[in-house]
């Protein structure tokens, strides 16, 4: 090869797998598959919305990928997307029970459920 040959760099592969699409349409082998590959992707916004996949799970009432997110991964329920609004926020607005209270147990872990209330918590909650 002489020096003045230009350097070609091999095309990068796309991922086999998509968690944010995972997320969406609540398949588990899909997030799975999305988290083995690149691990950091799990609390990773998508680039149009900002949405993480918990994001998506709430919007969607996805309860299975949400609890899967949450209960075996660990994702961040505190992230916001690009209009401030928070994986609770979502599951609120289209009135999901249970995705809500999964995700005010993960958010609140002290809050005892017995004597208070899920929907008693700060507006702005400190992290």
């Amino acid at each position: 090869m002489s020096d003045s040959a230009p350097l070609i760099k091999p095309k990068r592969e796309e991922p086999e797998f998509d968690i944010h699409y995972g997320a969406d349409v609540n398949d588990i082998e899909e997030i799975e598959g999305a988290i083995n590959e690149d691990p950091s992707s799990l609390n990773e916004p998508e680039k149009l919305t900002g949405k993480t996949a918990l994001a998506i799970t709430a919007a969607d009432g996805n309860f299975l990928a949400l609890h899967f997110l949450l209960e075996e991964h660990r994702a961040d329920p505190w992230i916001a997307d690009k209009k401030q609004r928070l994986p609770l926020d979502y599951a609120r607005a289209i009135g999901h029970q249970a995705c809500r209270e999964l995700l005010l147990q993960h958010m609140y872990p002290d809050l005892d459920s017995d004597t208070g209330s899920p929907d008693v918590v700060p507006l702005f909650p400190v992290r």
